[in-house]
């Protein structure tokens, strides 16, 4: 029997995500990519189109049997920045939308990921992607503030709950640094009235400061391949350099 490794990755229409998913498929991994569309064309890759704001079909979604992994591995690293406004001036939906992305659906496959696999002897990770935005405050940001926040935490219980029961899945949330990607695009063209640090994310643009996002799935790969050296359960990359 051939043994393989399995990666399943939201958000593979575009940036980190997308990155990540043709660096593994380059090294012969099979990816699993879940998104609204699909950019992605390889033998070792498998595409469900999936809003992930679209709780009904998160709930919908599963995780395929396993019996020939070494490795099984999630990667929720889809997200959304929302919409740049103070509360108060923001809309219900993008509020809703940004929660069920960020962290609902993030919660829900996790749930569902370790239930699926949780008597596999393969080894098995769940890596969530986080931001700096968990722990500063940045005005306008309050919903991505609080999600990011939020897959923290929920990071750190399921650390403990699997360090209780002795099971061989390891959890981390990693935040990635500040990466050339759309997000970074329509920060710096929010409007300052509703996000009082533009011309921050301004300058680190102007300054090179900005990593690509080949660099941060180079990065992401070492995590993956190697999660022992990493035992913190929630980390920024940029701590580490």
């Amino acid at each position: 029997m051939q043994f393989v490794n399995h990666y399943y990755i939201t958000g593979t229409s575009k940036g980190i995500g997308k990155a990540l998913a043709e660096l593994l498929l380059e090294k012969g991994e099979t990816v699993t990519g879940i998104s609204r569309s699909c950019s992605i064309e390889h033998h070792n890759y498998t595409h469900h189109s999936i809003d992930l704001s679209d709780l009904e079909a998160v709930k919908n979604f599963e995780f395929q049997e396993a019996v020939n992994a070494e490795k099984i591995a999630l990667v929720n690293n889809a997200g959304t920045l929302g919409e740049v406004s103070y509360v108060g001036n923001s809309s219900d939906d993008d509020i809703i939308n940004a929660f069920n992305i960020n962290l609902t659906a993030v919660a829900v496959l996790t749930n569902k990921f370790i239930k699926a696999y949780i008597t596999y002897t393969a080894e098995k990770i769940i890596l969530n992607i986080t931001s700096g935005a968990a722990h500063h405050i940045y005005d306008g940001w309050s919903a991505y503030c609080t999600t990011k926040a939020g897959m923290d935490m929920f990071t750190r219980v399921i650390d403990k709950e699997q360090q209780l029961t002795k099971s061989n899945i390891k959890i981390m949330a990693v935040a990635p640094g500040i990466i050339e990607t759309q997000m970074q695009e329509q920060i710096r063209n929010a409007d300052e009235s509703c996000f009082s640090a533009k011309h921050d994310f301004i300058e680190y643009h102007q300054q090179g400061m900005l990593k690509p996002v080949s660099q941060s799935a180079r990065q992401l790969f070492d995590v993956l391949k190697n999660p022992s050296k990493y035992p913190d359960a929630v980390f920024d990359l940029r701590d580490l350099a």
